[in-house]
């Protein structure tokens, strides 16, 4: 998708799930630099189905740098959580990677019924922060 104007990376994100009203049940990020494995999004999709009344998903990763070192990085904290407030209380404690749960799956219809990401006083790249 092309925009006639750049919205900056919330306003960007904020857009495509009214772009999307009507097409799709499911959303995700796919970064420029990520690299998916092939069943990632039937994964993602599975676990929306065994928990209904979940509006994300995400998984574990693992970070491949420059000098080909790889980094598993896992998230058991935030399974089974049911509160915005307790997920953003540990994400904003996180020391590193509190990035990576952003790389996952949502319900489309929540975005719109939250009107998508909130800027914050700390910035755009803190916007999911409290």
């Amino acid at each position: 998708m092309r925009r006639a104007n750049n919205l900056e990376w919330i306003g960007n994100t904020n857009a495509v799930p009214e772009d999307a009203r009507g097409q799709a049940d499911y959303m995700l990020f796919a970064f420029h630099d990520d690299v998916l494995l092939p069943d990632y999004v039937a994964h993602l999709a599975a676990s929306f189905a065994a928990r209904p009344d979940a509006v994300s998903a995400v998984s574990d990763a693992e970070l491949l740098f420059e000098d080909q070192a790889r980094q598993p990085t896992a998230f058991p904290r935030l399974e089974r959580l049911t509160s915005a407030r307790a997920h953003n209380a540990i994400m904003a404690r996180m020391p590193a990677n509190w990035y990576l749960p952003a790389h996952g799956m949502f319900r489309a219809g929540t975005a719109q019924t939250i009107r998508g990401l909130k800027r914050s006083h700390r910035g755009e790249v803190m916007a999911n922060w409290p």
